[in-house]
């Protein structure tokens, strides 16, 4: 357990000196989660996305983000998958103006760094959806 605090306390100290925000558990992420089992911070995500891209998402278009990244596989191939979306963009449908778009959003802008949120929670807890 004291190999894994000074691990855990030695990344955070790097990334902070590299400009990340890094909080403890709790701390930091209150109020951005509706239950235990959501593993990502839907709210920061999609502030992100809309900054990096110039764009605004409506509710389907946001749950269409999530599903693709959440439902994507946990093996090579869906590793794979999540590292392309990183690279070159995800593609998704926009419906604008009764027109339908494809359109590659973004999740990191690497041209403006400073657009990203760069954000690390020491200790995320997860609770495992009970069905």
């Amino acid at each position: 357990m004291l190999a894994e605090r000074n691990l855990r306390d030695y990344i955070g100290k790097r990334l902070k000196e590299l400009g990340w925000k890094v909080t403890e558990w709790g701390r930091g992420v209150k109020g951005e989660r509706e239950s235990l089992d959501e593993v990502i911070l839907k709210g920061r995500l999609f502030r992100a996305l809309e900054r990096i891209n110039n764009v605004s998402l409506n509710e389907n278009e946001k749950e269409e983000v999530l599903s693709r990244l959440l439902l994507l596989p946990n093996t090579i191939g869906g590793i794979k998958s999540f590292l392309d979306f990183a690279k070159n963009g995800l593609p998704l449908k926009l419906r604008r103006n009764g027109e339908e778009q494809e359109r590659l959003l973004y999740l990191f802008d690497f041209e403006n760094v400073e657009n990203n949120d760069f954000f690390a929670v020491k200790e995320f807890e997860v609770e495992e959806r009970k069905e």
